[in-house]
């Protein structure tokens, strides 16, 4: 009898641990769920068995603790080789954390075990992507959609993307609308670009007309991206105009920065030189981070101009459709308005104190190499001698890849 009971006692304590342990379970799963990842690992650490350890990997990962995440994959895998799950999570993670090497043996030792899991091949295309090795991304879409018809749909907007990069060439033509209440006059703005992508970086030549204070004005100018390597890129521009209603001579250069965890950096200036005389100094700074499927930009701009100094402070979300590169974008901004400072004649007479501005800007590709562009605009400014304006602007364009 004694023996019973002691048997039965037993088989509760353990009950009771097991339905302890599965709570703590489920409350870890929850923090981590609502993005509260260290309660979650705290938890988790408490816990001793496979399914804990495996979620830990995942919540490691989900905060970008991309090494402690590959370290505990490693050793669940010593006790369970055979697992295409641990294989699949490992390889997410280092494609995360920008780990090329080491998600390509996760790939390549999961496909041994499973030569048709869809996933892997997945995460190899994106890995081919975030490389910018698009050629061997395009062959690789190929072949999976003859091997795996089912995926045809889920490839479609990753095809989009890598035939948008490999195509070379681009025509961009805008036609932009302002209308100003300060002096019930409208700005047109014309602008016709050509780009090309060479090995260096994209490379885009671009011609423009201006129609304002009755009169029409050109500019002449080129923009290039080139990369330095996989962390860093440049931007530089060069822009002419025999016209006052440009700058006589404009340049302008800023480093980018980019981080495997979705993170961009921008640090230039820009230079507007005008014929009449004076010039205008722009000190411009960014932050870009990507979040799921948009992008959250922080844009800064210290002017320094003959009238003074002033600034602007914008920030912009950006949401990527599901056929990307298309995407609806909304920007809040507040400070002196930089176009504002495209004329001679508005940098002295119209350039503005201070306004607050909203933008909406949406891009569509219609298929891979067309896509229309559209940006509405309403700011409300406060100009020199106190007097307040309100303008309205519609930018209606099309690209053309090919």
């Amino acid at each position: 009898m004694r023996l019973i009971i002691l048997l039965l006692f037993s088989i509760q304590i353990n009950l009771s641990f097991s339905q302890s342990n599965d709570s703590l379970f489920v409350v870890a799963k929850e923090a981590a769920y609502e993005g509260n990842y260290k309660q979650s690992l705290q938890i988790l650490k408490q816990l001793n068995n496979l399914e804990s350890k495996e979620f830990a990997a995942r919540v490691y990962a989900w905060n970008q603790q991309f090494d402690s995440s590959l370290f505990l994959v490693d050793e669940l895998l010593k006790t369970q080789p055979n697992s295409i799950n641990l294989y699949q999570l490992a390889a997410t993670s280092a494609l995360w954390g920008g780990k090329w090497q080491a998600c390509n043996k996760y790939i390549a030792n999961g496909l041994k075990l499973n030569s048709d899991s869809t996933a892997l091949y997945l995460i190899k295309l994106k890995s081919l992507m975030a490389q910018n090795k698009w050629q061997e991304a395009q062959i690789l879409s190929t072949f999976l959609v003859i091997k795996f018809p089912s995926m045809k749909s889920q490839l479609n907007s990753l095809v989009v993307i890598i035939e948008s990069q490999l195509i070379q060439k681009e025509l961009i033509i805008f036609h932009q609308r302002d209308y100003l209440t300060i002096d019930n006059s409208e700005w047109q703005n014309t602008f016709v670009g050509f780009k090309n992508k060479s090995k260096i970086g994209p490379i885009l030549a671009y011609a423009q007309e201006s129609k304002r204070f009755e009169k029409t004005g050109f500019q002449l100018g080129i923009e290039s991206y080139p990369k330095l390597d996989s962390a860093y890129y440049l931007f530089l521009e060069m822009a002419f105009s025999t016209t006052d209603l440009f700058p006589a001579f404009r340049n302008g250069a800023s480093l980018f920065r980019t981080f495997n965890s979705g993170l961009e950096l921008e640090l230039g200036y820009r230079n507007l030189q005008f014929k009449p005389g004076g010039q205008v100094w722009f000190f411009v700074s960014s932050a870009t981070k990507y979040i799921g499927k948009g992008s959250l930009t922080y844009r800064f701009n210290s002017i320094h101009s003959s009238s003074g100094k002033s600034a602007t402070h914008a920030l912009k979300y950006t949401y990527y459709l599901d056929d990307h590169p298309s995407y609806i974008a909304l920007e809040i901004a507040s400070g002196t308005n930089p176009r504002d400072f495209q004329s001679y004649q508005s940098l002295n007479a119209f350039s503005n104190i201070s306004s607050k501005r909203v933008q909406v800007e949406y891009k569509q590709f219609v298929n891979y190499n067309w896509a229309f562009h559209i940006k509405s605009s309403f700011e409300n400014a406060l100009y020199y001698e106190s007097q307040t304006a309100k303008r309205y602007m519609l930018s209606l364009g099309v690209n053309y890849l090919f």
